[in-house]
């Protein structure tokens, strides 16, 4: 063993290798490029693991990827070794692409390794193969076995320490995302010691399969060689489904996704309610034309009738239907020019239809299906919706943005059934995940990215050695599957074409694809991408956004621009993740340079749906983490460069600025014009039709505007109606007390004052039928004396001016403001106003929310005074701003700043974590055992009394006060001293990893 490591591989026999720990010790850290560098060691490992003689590396524990996965411990080891050895059964892209980053760095800091595998069974794939041919400080060897009985199932990894400190790992997980990520594994890690020999037994056995007579050295024939057999023998594994007890071997039943399961109750319940028509959205590839065959099963539909716009979507929706219903083939018809028949399922082309209307009587149907309804608002599809007089209609669409000012939810009665993006169908798995590598694009390393003109970023992007890196790491991270089907966004046409010719210079077929390519052309093409006999491998584009473009085979995707928007971003991946029998994932590979926004890429990968503000210290925390908590089923990995850049552009940039707020906002009025194809700005209720729009909050959290009417007075996108606002003092005091209620909390108090401006009246009744009717519930009487609350609160409203409330509890318009909001467009934005509303609120919250007892939904963030107002407070919201501790209805609610800046030193108390289960917390300086107050405490689940927890990292981030997170309920533990006491409390549910790092971190 130690004669391989001193002599056969180091060019020098007498050179001992020194392991990263100690090289990060003994040389200048920025000569090694870790991704653990000595600043963070400590993180993962005990402060004494650099010492010869410590008994850091002498821990044996099981690793079975929950707590902790084997793919983190495997970082942390080879992170710190001075050489290893892995010998497994089979290596899988999946799993191998995942380590690429902590081997580059191996490589850099001249780290040697020796790997074995085998073909047994063909699982390792070749690409996985020509992986590792890119380390020349990794040598692999493949155990060829001889005979169906000659079987190979060893998973060992070994790493050697000169410190002596070797340890090894040993148990179920070969190399594959599944087994070092979220399967169920197995792994035994444990260490060299006097009391065994489990390591130097492990080494021996290494030694004896690397001289093995059934060994091959991996090389480039080899992988040629495999390749070949893999393709002609068709040689992998196939996947084979699991037998449970649920099903039985003739089982051929469709049955419904978590997302169609969903709608399809709230459809049910809805048409119980009064509605007639709703709107479905969800992402591309979740199975939005199934969901409407399940529906027209479900309600038992009599005559259906399906409209799309495209040949296409008719043939795939003929098929799903045949596929749901067992109905004679007779029972379904194309409604077209030479056959214009009706069956009991209709398909049939808006364009066709729209010329027979008075054809076909008004009832005829009593189920339509509107594919892409945010088509709805074109005048033709008026027609058909005016014509036709359904039991029920149900619209499609998985971009609700894609409008033009036309709002499809009032079409739809407001009734969303189904509200799935990006993010949430990637948890529920009805999307392919995704592995996103984060690349350090050193080529543009000496430029700030504050370039003049496109043209000057286009020359700098235009470069052999840029496409060099591009190449060289689409060859390190591989892509799964057996056939290349890849898709580059580039700057412009320029540099789209440039990247074409390159790709197709090194023998990768590629064409070039813009918006300013007829349609015919962009559609062959992207058929010829998505058969796997066609040679073309990769298209270069520039914004590929119109519906119905998407390509299931997609397996490889390169973000070759800076990132500007976080709309665009998820626009862009989001066209590849459909379902496909032949990949396991995409492979996403985004070149990040040195760029002012690059802060952007982790906002984009989170996808946070809440309304409030930008939130630096978890997108820190989550940077920090390579998003470990986000999905299991997902991988993204930041070079440590770029963790580093992205941080530095985020403790510089002010969001809350004048100058970022109004860049903010004209970057997003750039997408929603391009997104919707016309020169509409933006409108409110856009912040919740785009996934990752800019957070309102954000935009009006600095010192200079308070609605979105002033930002677009100052970013010269102002509509009529917005210089109306901002030139008149009374309006402006309206829409900045509207816009002051928002991120929603207090719902009633929202609701209350545009239904007031909309309709010149509003009272208890008024919003109770509003809120019950477009959330098709019946509200509870606890709901009901909320709203009231919030009529009382609204009569104190200082912007209302001379609105008065009568006897019966009508509160009316002061006849001076109701005369300047007279008219149909000031109508038409207060019912955005209200559409916001809704749609903001359910997604936060659901609308499960108005039905239940407990309000305040864990781990959410609220202010004290929305605190005051879920919990039913009725009385002045401003006394809950005084203190950091609250006792009302029987309930005691503490509110903590974890770190204490700026504060009085006799307000400066002791509270912090003790793990996920517990907290330490200091009371008021005048609470002690025997005070009143302090009793409670102790005592307080013999009194029945509740103790709710909120908590906040620190009090204001750039000027801005933070809302505190709702960590849920606390029992008393135990305590000691007086005058604060010092309290433990246990948490009643256990904090979850990601938001615990966020506030320790």
């Amino acid at each position: 063993m130690d004669e391989y490591y001193s002599e056969k591989n180091s060019e020098n026999a007498d050179e001992v290798r020194e392991p990263v720990a100690e090289y990060v010790v003994d040389k200048q850290p920025q000569q090694l490029s870790l991704e653990f560098p000595e600043e963070k060691m400590g993180e993962y490992w005990d402060d004494a693991v650099l010492n010869k003689t410590s008994s850091g590396f002498e821990e044996t524990k099981l690793i079975y990827n929950e707590a902790e996965q084997l793919l983190d411990v495997l970082k942390k080891e080879l992170s710190t070794c001075s050489s290893f050895d892995i010998v497994v059964s089979f290596i899988r892209t999946s799993g191998l692409s995942l380590l690429v980053s902590t081997l580059d760095q191996l490589q850099q800091a001249g780290i040697k390794g020796r790997v074995i595998t085998t073909t047994y069974l063909n699982i390792t794939e070749p690409s996985a193969m020509e992986t590792l041919l890119q380390y020349p400080n990794i040598e692999t060897r493949i155990y060829q076995p001889q005979s169906s009985l000659d079987s190979f199932h060893a998973k060992s990894y070994m790493f050697y320490r000169n410190n002596g400190a070797d340890s090894i790992i040993l148990g179920s997980s070969n190399i594959s995302k599944a087994a070092l990520k979220n399967g169920e594994e197995w792994n035994l890690r444990t260490y060299e010691k006097d009391s065994d020999s489990v390591v130097k037994t492990g080494q021996s056995r290494f030694e004896h399969l690397w001289n093995h007579d059934n060994i091959a050295y991996l090389d480039e024939n080899y992988v040629s060689d495999y390749k070949e057999y893999c393709r002609i023998k068709d040689g992998k594994s196939t996947f084979k489904a699991s037998f449970t007890n649920s099903q039985t071997l003739d089982s051929t039943e469709l049955k419904p996704n978590s997302m169609q399961d969903e709608a399809l109750i709230n459809i049910q319940e809805s048409m119980r309610n009064g509605h007639t028509r709703a709107l479905a959205i969800a992402a591309t590839g979740t199975g939005k034309t199934y969901l409407a065959a399940f529906a027209a099963k479900d309600i038992g539909a009599s005559s259906v009738l399906f409209i799309a716009h495209r040949i296409e979507l008719l043939e795939s929706a003929h098929r799903t239907f045949r596929n749901v219903f067992d109905d004679n083939p007779n029972s379904f018809s194309y409604y077209k020019s030479g056959k214009k028949e009706l069956a009991k399922f209709t398909f049939a082309s808006m364009q066709t239809l729209a010329k027979d209307l008075e054809d076909i009587p008004m009832d005829h149907f009593d189920f339509i299906i509107i594919d892409e309804f945010h088509r709805a608002a074109a005048p033709q599809y008026e027609g058909l919706i005016a014509h036709f007089q359904p039991r029920f209609l149900l619209g499609l669409t998985a971009t609700p943005e894609r409008t033009d000012k036309v709002n499809i939810y009032e079409i739809a009665e407001n009734n969303v059934v189904s509200n799935i993006r990006l993010e949430e169908a990637l948890e529920r798995e009805l999307l392919a995940p995704f592995h996103y590598f984060g690349i350090s694009d050193h080529t543009l390393s000496e430029l700030n990215m504050a370039f003049n003109s496109e043209r000057e970023l286009v020359i700098q992007l235009n470069t052999n050695r840029r496409v060099d890196l591009i190449l060289k790491n689409m060859k390190k991270y591989q892509y799964s599957g057996d056939t290349l089907h890849g898709l580059g966004f580039c700057v412009n046409k320029e540099h789209a074409k440039f990247m074409s010719e390159q790709f197709n210079r090194e023998g990768i077929k590629s064409v070039c694809l813009t918006g300013e390519d007829k349609g015919e052309k962009r559609v062959e093409m992207i058929k010829r991408l998505r058969d796997v006999n066609d040679d073309l491998q990769f298209i270069f584009t520039v914004d590929i956004f119109n519906e119905g473009i998407d390509i299931p085979e997609l397996n490889l995707i390169l973000f070759l621009r800076p990132t500007e928007s976080a709309i665009v971003f998820t626009q862009q991946l989001g066209r590849g993740l459909r379902k496909s029998a032949n990949k396991e994932y995409v492979t996403v590979l985004d070149f990040v340079a040195n760029h002012r926004k690059s802060y952007l890429i982790p906002v984009a990968l989170m996808g946070d749906r809440e309304q409030g503000y930008i939130d630096k210290n978890k997108i820190r925390y989550m940077v920090h983490s390579n998003f470990k908590e986000l999905n299991a089923n997902l991988h993204i990995d930041l070079s440590p460069i770029v963790k580093e850049e992205i941080l530095r552009t985020l403790d510089t940039t002010k969001f809350n600025t004048a100058d970022n707020i109004r860049a903010m906002f004209q970057d997003f009025d750039k997408v929603v014009k391009q997104s919707t194809g016309s020169n509409r700005t933006v409108q409110i209720l856009d912040f919740v039709k785009f996934e990752n729009a800019p957070k309102i909050r954000q935009l009006l959290s600095g010192t200079t505007y308070k609605n979105i009417h002033a930002i677009k007075q100052k970013t010269g996108l102002a509509d009529t109606i917005d210089t109306v606002i901002f030139e008149n003092k009374e309006l402006t005091k309206l829409f900045n007390s509207i816009s002051s209620l928002i991120p929603i909390r207090k719902f009633y108090d929202y609701t209350a004052l545009v239904l007031l401006l909309k309709d010149g009246k509003v009272n208890l009744e008024s919003v109770q039928k509003y809120v019950e009717y477009v959330f098709s519930i019946t509200m509870p009487e606890q709901e009901i004396t909320s709203i009231g609350f919030a009529i009382t609160r609204l009569t104190n409203n200082k912007a209302l001016n001379q609105s008065s409330q009568d006897d019966e509890g009508t509160i009316h318009l002061d006849p001076k403001l109701a005369a300047l909001l007279a008219g149909d467009a000031f109508k038409s934005l207060l019912n955005g106003y209200l559409d916001y509303g809704i749609r903001s609120y359910e997604q936060e919250f659901g609308k499960e929310i108005f039905l239940h007892d407990e309000k305040l939904h864990l781990y959410k963030k609220y202010r004290k005074e929305d605190v005051a107002v879920f919990e039913g407070f009725g009385g002045d919201l401003s006394t809950w701003n005084r203190e950091g501790v609250q006792f009302y209805n029987n309930c005691f609610y503490l509110f903590v700043n974890m770190e204490k800046e700026n504060i009085a030193e006799h307000l400066e108390y002791n509270d912090f974590f003790i793990d996920q289960d517990k907290f330490h917390w200091q009371s008021q300086n005048n609470t002690n055992h025997t005070s009143s107050r302090g009793e409670k405490f102790i005592n307080h689940q013999e009194l029945g009394i509740r103790v709710k927890l909120f908590v906040r990292k620190k009090a204001k981030e750039d000027g801005v006060t933070e809302p505190f997170i709702y960590l849920g309920e606390v029992d008393y533990v135990s305590s000691h001293g007086d005058s604060p006491m010092n309290v433990t409390w246990r948490f009643h549910k256990t904090i979850p990893q990601q938001l615990y790092g966020e506030l320790t971190y």
